[in-house]
C-alpha cells in the first residue's frame, strides 16, 4: 500500500514528506489483539485510516508525513455528522463575504419556512423561539454534534453553494445533498427557505428561498449495503441504497481539517477566507469539552468524550487539560468516522488521525442494532491510544510551539 496517496490535491505533496516504511501498518500489526475483532477482518469492517506525523523545523514550520491504511476515495461510507465540519468553516467564510450588511456570527437570524416537515426541525430545541446565531450553531456542532444546528447552516449555505464552493477550492470528493435526522425527498432537500438576519426589529440581510441545482455525480463503489432495511416500519429484504446520501472521502475530511489547523500548509485556493478571530473561535470549540462550555456546563449527560472517539471513546474519563483533541466525529447506519488533530502541550506532541469503521453484524439498517459499543468505539479508542503512545516516545528534533491553537 502506498504511504502517500496522490490525489487531486497533488500540490499538497510539496508540504508532505514521503516515508520509506508504513509506520501505521507496523503499529496495526503490533497491536492487532487490542484492535480485535475489527483488525481480524478489516475488509468486512470497511476500515480506512490516515495517520499524519507532524515534525517542526527550526522556524516551527510543520512538515507532514502521511501514512494510510486501506484508503480508497471511491469506496463509499456514510459520513454522518462529519459533514458538519466543512459546513461550519463555510458558514464563517460566507459571513465574511456578507459583512457589508453588518452581520456576523453573533447576529440573530430566523428561518421562515412554510414547510410543515421542517417546522419541528428548525424550531430551536433549546429555546421557545426559532431564533439563534451562526456562532451558537457552530458551538453546538462541535460540542455535542447537534443535527438541528447543522440543518440551520445547511439552510444558510444552500446545497448548491455548499458543494460548488468546496469543489472550486479543490475538495472534489464530496457531495452534500440532504439535511440530517429528517426524512425529506431529494427535491425537498434541494429547497432552502428565507432567512432573515436582524438586529432588534430591523432586518439587516434577507436571504431569499432558493432551489439548488447540484449537477456533479460520482461513480462510487459499494453504495448498496447490507441485506435489508426498515422503511415505514416494514423490513425491506434488499440492500440499502446509499447513492442519494451525503458523501465525503476520508482524505477530503483530513485535508479540510488541515486547511483550518494549518492553513499555510495548503495552497491558497484550498484555504478558507477566515479572520484570526474566526480561527480562534474554531480552535476553541473544536477542542472544548462540554463541561467547560457556556451551553452545557451544567449538563452531566455530555461527558468529555461524548463526541470524541479516539483515546477516550467508550469512557466517561476526564480529558486532561494538557491534551486537546480538535475533532469532528460522525455516527450513523453502523458507520463511525472521526477526523482529529491531537495536541499535547505537556509532552510537546501533535499529530493528525482520521479513521472510519463500519460495524453492522446483522446487515440490517434502521433497526438501531449496530455494533458501536462492542466493536467500533473500542477500536477507535484503542487506535487513538496506540498512535498517541507511539507519538509520546517518538523523538523530535524540534519541540513544537503550539501557541497558535493553545490560547
Amino acid at each position: 500500500m502506498k504511504v502517500i496517496y496522490f490525489f487531486t490535491f497533488l500540490v499538497i505533496s510539496m508540504f508532505t514528506v514521503q516515508a520509506q516504511e508504513n509506520i501505521l501498518e507496523k503499529l496495526l500489526d503490533a497491536h492487532k489483539a487490542e484492535l480485535s475483532p475489527a483488525m481480524e477482518n478489516p475488509d468486512a469492517y470497511e476500515i480506512q485510516i490516515i495517520y499524519t506525523q507532524i515534525n517542526r523545523d527550526s522556524l516551527n514550520k510543520p512538515i507532514f508525513t502521511e501514512y494510510d491504511y486501506r484508503l480508497n476515495n471511491k469506496f463509499y461510507f456514510y459520513p454522518a455528522s462529519t459533514v458538519k465540519m466543512p459546513a461550519s468553516f463555510l458558514a464563517l467564510e460566507k459571513l465574511n463575504k456578507l459583512r457589508k450588511y453588518g452581520i456576523n456570527k453573533e447576529t440573530k437570524f430566523l428561518i421562515d419556512s412554510n414547510n410543515v416537515g421542517l417546522q419541528k426541525l428548525l424550531s430551536d430545541s433549546s429555546s421557545v423561539q426559532r431564533i439563534s446565531t451562526i456562532a451558537e450553531n457552530i458551538e453546538r456542532i462541535f460540542l455535542v454534534s447537534d443535527n438541528n444546528a447543522f440543518n440551520k447552516l445547511y439552510e444558510f449555505l444552500t446545497p448548491q453553494y455548499f458543494n460548488e464552493t468546496l469543489w472550486n477550492k479543490g475538495y472534489e470528493d464530496l457531495l452534500i445533498q440532504h439535511r440530517l435526522s429528517i426524512p425529506l425527498s431529494y427535491e425537498e432537500n434541494m429547497k432552502t427557505h428565507k432567512m432573515i438576519f436582524f438586529k432588534g426589529e430591523k432586518p439587516l440581510y434577507v436571504q431569499p428561498p432558493r432551489i439548488s441545482v447540484v449537477k456533479k455525480k460520482f461513480n462510487l463503489e459499494n453504495t448498496l449495503k447490507g441485506k435489508g432495511y426498515y422503511s415505514g416500519g416494514k423490513l425491506i429484504n434488499k440492500p440499502m441504497d446509499f447513492s442519494h446520501k451525503n458523501y465525503i472521502s476520508l482524505k477530503t475530511l483530513t485535508m479540510l481539517l488541515r486547511a483550518v489547523i494549518f492553513p499555510e500548509s495548503v495552497p491558497p485556493k484550498m484555504r478558507f477566507d477566515l479572520t484570526n478571530e474566526d480561527y480562534d473561535f474554531l480552535y476553541k470549540y473544536m477542542s472544548l469539552v462540554p463541561r467547560k462550555s457556556r451551553l452545557f456546563a451544567n449538563d452531566t449527560s455530555y461527558y468529555d468524550s461524548y463526541v470524541k472517539a479516539f483515546i477516550y471513546g467508550g469512557t466517561k474519563d476526564t480529558i486532561p487539560d494538557y491534551l486537546r483533541i480538535f475533532s469532528k466525529s460522525g455516527l450513523a447506519y453502523g458507520f463511525v468516522t472521526e477526523v482529529d488533530y491531537i495536541a499535547d502541550i505537556k509532552h510537546g506532541v501533535e499529530f493528525m488521525l482520521s479513521a472510519v469503521i463500519h460495524a453492522n453484524s446483522d446487515g440490517i439498517y434502521n433497526d438501531d442494532k449496530y455494533d458501536y459499543t462492542t466493536v467500533s468505539i473500542p477500536f477507535l479508542a484503542n487506535l487513538g491510544k496506540i498512535v498517541y503512545n507511539y507519538e509520546l516516545q517518538r523523538k523530535r528534533k524540534f519541540k513544537p510551539d503550539l501557541s497558535r491553537v493553545w490560547k
